[in-house]
């Protein structure tokens, strides 16, 4: 489940600025794509249906608990790690990269101002 991965790795990094004296008030804000991995993080209550539930999420659960992370939901149309893991129509990619600040090939190699004046 690569929602308690990135938990871990919430907790560590969290663990570490504390150790530097950088304490976090809030709860770190984990997004996901998927309704029912946020509602297994959020939701305390034991039923049947959740009676067989992977240690790993009863970790990501308690950590909720805690107030060490807040699970969020991000629609998948509006997912920028899926350019990472999936292919993707290219205009969906290209609208992925620019929200996170990368430039395309053609971006990159263009000449700047700066290296034209010398």
């Amino acid at each position: 489940m690569a929602l308690s991965l990135i938990v871990q790795e919430v907790v560590h990094l969290r663990q570490m600025l504390k150790e530097l004296r950088v304490l976090q008030k809030a709860p770190t804000e984990v997004f996901v794509d998927n309704e029912s991995a946020k509602k297994l993080a959020s939701n305390p209550i034991f039923h049947q249906r959740t009676k067989h539930i992977d240690v790993r999420h009863h970790f990501v659960r308690e950590r909720v608990q805690m107030k060490q992370i807040e699970v969020l939901r991000v629609p998948g149309s509006d997912n920028v790690a899926d350019a990472f893991t999936k292919p993707l129509p290219r205009a969906t990619f290209e609208k992925h990269r620019a929200a996170m600040g990368l430039m395309s090939r053609e971006e990159f190699e263009k000449p700047t101002r700066n290296a034209e004046n010398q």
